[in-house]
């Protein structure tokens, strides 16, 4: 019965419209901030350093007339996306060191290491450990050595910080490096004042390296083991340089890295099991409607599984937006497909600025957002 349950028609059958609906809301008010905010942002990130103020000033005048044309929510919200992009952009891009100098810092690792060359790299915390002291720096350090660090551990590190290069190929490492919330890069050196403050407790991450550890020990094909892991947890370290090459030839390397397919099809198969689980006890069936229930535990699970695979953009977007719909379909109204794309986008958009610096953010987006679109975001009836 589970299996003929969770069949494309049932799929289908789940997202379609339906005929007996509350009077639908009109959603022009959600459409106009998530916009608002979504052009504010692109502005803030896209307008160059010199003309910043122009171009602030420009904005304020435009959103003044917006609001004077009957476009108040637009123009608000196209401010507060301005403002939102300059704070983000200047948390990263405002770094309190001198590039190129040697400072003795502590760190604290912020992602999990991956191999490079005869060492590792990761993204860590860094807080000078003498004067002058400044507020903590997300530095990307490349660690020689067989010894592997680990998440949230702290670390005593010599650091030589890079000096700034020029060019077109800088200009699009730097816009990377914003993206991923990165202010520099940084070589450990070999030092004896190197050395672990405090060990790792028990994290998310712990646990993703565990499952990760536990699939090698099981499968002998190492290439096998680094796919598996990298599918089930996100964990991608393993994989070699040659899989990477051949994803890429045959264009499955979306597929690789957690995304947003993987967490819908994971909420579509709990909520599949919630609906099965809803028919054999009695008592569920008593207490709550069977979509609402299926819609829960599918939320719930879809969170729980983008936390465990690394708590990626795409699985952000997509968990969100999973919740933005099914709340929509909850709440027994004839909602329009263009609200709920509407608001996951601006919930993500406040969760992340940055993310719109990232293809992924416009290929994912566009998809899942035209899925819904096709779709249709109205609700079941009250009664099923």
């Amino acid at each position: 019965e589970l299996s003929e349950e969770f069949t494309w028609h049932r799929v289908a059958h789940f997202i379609r419209p339906h005929r007996r609906l509350l009077p639908a809301e009109s959603p022009p008010r959600m459409n106009s901030l998530a916009a608002g905010l979504l052009g504010g942002i692109l502005i803030a990130l896209a307008a160059p350093a010199d003309w910043q103020s122009m171009v602030s000033g420009v904005v304020v005048l435009f959103a003044l007339a917006a609001a004077l044309c009957g476009l108040r929510v637009f123009g608000v919200f196209l401010l507060a996306g301005l403002l939102l992009g300059h704070a983000s952009a200047e948390r990263v891009l405002h770094a309190a060191y001198d590039c190129g100098e040697r400072r003795l810092v502590e760190a604290r690792i912020d992602s999990i290491p991956v191999p490079q060359g005869t060492g590792w790299q990761y993204d860590a915390w860094v807080e000078p450990i003498s004067a002058p002291r400044h507020a903590p720096l997300r530095v990307r350090i490349s660690h020689p050595g067989m010894k592997v660090p680990a998440r949230s551990e702290r670390w005593q590190l010599l650091l030589q910080f890079d000096s700034p290069a020029g060019g077109a190929a800088a200009d699009d490492r730097r816009r990377a490096l914003l993206r991923d919330h990165v202010s520099a890069t940084a070589r450990a050196r070999e030092s004896p004042l190197n050395r672990r403050l405090a060990s790792a407790g028990p994290s998310l991450d712990g646990l993703r390296l565990a499952v990760a550890a536990n699939i090698q020990r099981r499968v002998h094909d190492p290439s096998a083991a680094a796919l598996l892991a990298a599918l089930a947890v996100g964990v991608t370290g393993d994989v070699s340089a040659l899989q990477w090459r051949v994803f890429s030839a045959t264009g499955i390397t979306h597929l690789v890295a957690i995304s947003g397919m993987h967490v819908t099809f994971f909420a579509l198969l709990c909520m599949a099991v919630a609906r099965a689980v809803w028919r054999k006890w009695n008592w569920l069936g008593a207490s709550c409607r069977r979509e609402a229930f299926a819609s829960a535990v599918g939320i719930v699970l879809a969170f729980g599984y983008a936390l465990l695979s690394g708590f990626s953009v795409p699985a952000q977007r997509t968990a969100l937006m999973l919740t933005v719909f099914l709340l929509a379909r909850g709440s027994g109204r004839n909602v329009a497909p263009a609200w709920s794309v509407a608001a996951s986008l601006a919930g993500v958009l406040l969760l992340d600025p940055l993310a719109v610096l990232s293809a992924g953010f416009w290929l994912s987006f566009c998809a899942v957002a035209s899925i819904v679109l096709l779709a249709g975001g109205r609700l079941h009836p009250p009664g099923t």
